[in-house]
């Protein structure tokens, strides 16, 4: 019986210490189909890192980056995309494009904030609003206004 009893407990000895590595998950992966889509996750240092979903249609979907001072996430579709950046003490920018329409925010180092719309007719509405709440608007209605008035047959000139 103690014959038995030595090799019985090396060998549960042996399992037990090799289940922890048969655990380790690896954070770096990829998933590839064989049509040429692709998902991609790779994990860094300090929290660092890559997500990224590809498609062989439409190029990249997804994608999100993290840095140790900086993160960055976009998603790209065939009619527009989603931008958002977020960097050191609080800086942060976000950006969405729809059919050649376009909104931008940026939010600056001390409490700055600028906000731009855009149309795919040129027109434009951009706010400032600076450190101490004084806020500066400026509207462009270049694109709409100047084809309206050419097909009225008025002219529209800027100051």
């Amino acid at each position: 019986m103690a014959n038995k009893l030595i090799p019985l407990s090396l060998a549960l000895a042996l399992c037990l210490s090799s289940l922890s590595l048969a655990e380790a998950k690896s954070k770096n992966w990829l998933i590839k189909s064989k049509s040429g889509n692709e998902i991609k996750v790779k994990d860094g240092w300090f929290g660092t890192g890559n997500k990224e979903v590809k498609s062989a249609k439409y190029g990249t979907l997804y994608e999100n980056k993290k840095g140790v001072f900086s993160e960055q996430s976009q998603v790209n579709t065939p009619v527009g995309n989603v931008v958002k950046k977020k960097g050191l003490f609080g800086k942060e920018e976000k950006e969405v494009n729809v059919l050649g329409n376009s909104y931008s925010t940026k939010k600056g180092l001390f409490g700055s904030k600028t906000t731009e719309v855009k149309t795919m007719f040129g027109d434009s509405v951009k706010t400032k609003k600076g450190w101490f709440g004084r806020t500066t608007t400026e509207v462009d209605p270049g694109g709409l206004g100047t084809m309206l008035g050419s097909m009225m047959g008025l002219s529209v000139t800027q100051q």
